[in-house]
């Protein structure tokens, strides 16, 4: 069976190397609903691209910590609230939650013939949710999680915080917190060479769960469109006045 996969690249900032470290939590939360609207299969399928194979995915790439908390989507609610360690939490309307509401929802009446994988066992057409931070950093580290996000010292299933004030740290664990509903994966980077790193192992990543030769993927970013029966991506140098934006081939 020859399937379409869905690739969307949301960057909240036309640049990503912007000296500004303030997205608007609107802009971000926009972007992720626009990503699972587009993704359902229905409307991939009047373009011609839709199947009830389909993967789709989601990277999320930022330079700055959200604002504006008051925007809160007020149909997603506590979408991971029911769903047990390590994905629920108590609050409502974060990013976390249109992660999960696009992860756990079926996004069409289209057989379940997603193919699972060791890190994304659903089977029905889904949002799967990834994320590069550049250059900020959240209120807990990733680093001191094992695979299970049980803390390497302790062994305490992580705890996401509540995200309480505009641009904190909080809001980056927030987008961590996204890529784990969304059964992606979260990568940090702190200066240009480990930004190239963290985005050829986003690549990576997501090569590891398409399926293969037989699945052709389509890219909807910034300024990317592209389709190809493998995922590779070029990156360019970065300085501090030029971005990322090497193709996906």
């Amino acid at each position: 069976m020859f399937c379409w996969t869905s690739f969307t690249r949301t960057n909240p900032k036309a640049a990503l190397l912007s000296k500004k470290l303030s997205t608007p939590s609107d802009v971000i939360t926009g972007k992720i609903r626009g990503s699972g609207r587009h993704q359902r299969p229905q409307t991939l399928w009047r373009s011609g691209l839709g199947a009830a194979c389909q993967q789709s995915f989601t990277v999320i790439i930022t330079d700055g910590y959200y604002g504006d908390l008051s925007h809160k989507p007020a149909d997603i609610g506590n979408a991971d609230g029911d769903n047990g360690e390590p994905y629920a939490d108590r609050y409502s309307g974060s990013l976390a939650d249109l992660a999960m509401y696009y992860y756990e929802n079926d996004l069409s009446a289209l057989p379940d013939l997603v193919p699972a994988s060791k890190f994304d066992r659903a089977t029905h057409q889904h949002m799967a949710t990834y994320a590069v931070a550049f250059g900020v950093s959240g209120s807990l580290n990733p680093a001191d999680y094992d695979d299970s996000f049980g803390h390497k010292s302790t062994g305490q299933v992580v705890s996401w915080p509540e995200v309480t004030a505009d641009r904190s740290p909080q809001t980056i664990d927030d987008l961590w917190h996204a890529t784990v509903n969304g059964r992606g994966k979260f990568l940090n980077a702190n200066n240009p060479q480990e930004l190239a790193r963290a985005l050829n192992d986003l690549m990576d990543a997501i090569s590891e769960i398409l399926i293969g030769s037989a699945s052709s993927v389509t890219v909807n970013g910034d300024s990317l469109m592209a389709k190809s029966k493998t995922t590779r991506m070029s990156i360019r140098q970065v300085t501090e006045t030029r971005t990322t934006n090497g193709p996906v081939m």
